[in-house]
């Protein structure tokens, strides 16, 4: 019997130096597994800063396209002033703001384009359109009213940015002639 103990301490010894080693093994095989989960996880954060760095550039580029630019003046020499059932030959400026910043709008609310810069370069251009389109969406926000709610985001954005600027100001959520608030906020 003593000759089966020390046999049976002797398998059960082998088998425990063959776990243990295995053990040792798969937390290597574990270990290298975490830092090459770890290298994936920079590369795809490197990836994503690339991939909003580039989507920033197709913002700028809209936002320096020379039909935006010429709506952006028109807007602002010529419609500022205007009731919008004047605006006649000059609709299609209008209707060309609107949607460059709605589409901007909805790069900036995807998280596609670095918000703060966006906000601190071309927050004030946001908000003077606003200032002169924002009836002008809410009447469409009646019959469809996602109709331009990333460019109502986006002023809202802006609009609280330079109010936390200037923290005497009030902050104000952008809204129709009737009070009630725009969709998209």
């Amino acid at each position: 019997m003593d000759i089966s103990l020390i046999a049976i301490f002797s398998v059960l010894s082998v088998l425990l130096i063959a776990v243990f080693a295995h053990l040792v093994v798969f937390g290597r095989a574990l270990r290298r597994h975490s830092e090459q989960i770890d290298l994936l996880e920079i590369g795809l954060d490197q990836e994503q800063e690339a991939t909003r760095s580039q989507n920033m550039l197709h913002a700028v580029a809209l936002l320096r396209d020379k039909d935006f630019r010429t709506a952006m003046m028109v807007l602002r020499s010529r419609l500022r002033d205007v009731p919008m059932e004047s605006w006649g030959s000059d609709s299609h400026h209008v209707l060309q703001i609107c949607s460059t910043f709605n589409l901007v709008g909805l790069l900036v609310r995807g998280n596609l384009v670095p918000q703060q810069l966006f906000v601190q370069h071309w927050g004030q251009s946001v908000v003077d359109a606003w200032e002169v389109l924002g009836d002008f969406v809410s009447r469409k926000q009646r019959t469809t009213p996602e109709y331009c709610a990333d460019f109502a985001y986006l002023y809202t954005l802006c609009a609280n940015a330079q109010r936390s600027a200037s923290p005497s100001s009030e902050m104000q959520l952008p809204a129709d002639e009737d009070g009630r608030q725009i969709v998209g906020l």
